[in-house]
């Protein structure tokens, strides 16, 4: 497992397979906090596509809590 993460680390992606079937990838986290604001940024525009009967996701929760 060691030598899976050090690989991943300099860089490179990892491609996991059971029986020669791929089922799961290790890639490298982003070294940024860049990423982490795309990241809310496209949830925030995910949210303002969406809505419920009209009532944004943020809108949906306040009415739950009345």
């Amino acid at each position: 497992m060691a030598r899976l993460l050090d690989e991943v680390e300099s860089g490179h992606s990892v491609t996991i397979a059971r029986h020669g079937k791929p089922v799961a990838k290790l890639i490298p986290a982003p070294s940024s906090p860049v990423g982490d604001i795309a990241l809310v940024e496209s949830f925030k525009a995910f949210a303002a596509r969406h809505t419920l009967r009209g009532v944004s996701p943020a809108g949906a929760i306040t009415e739950g809590r009345r």
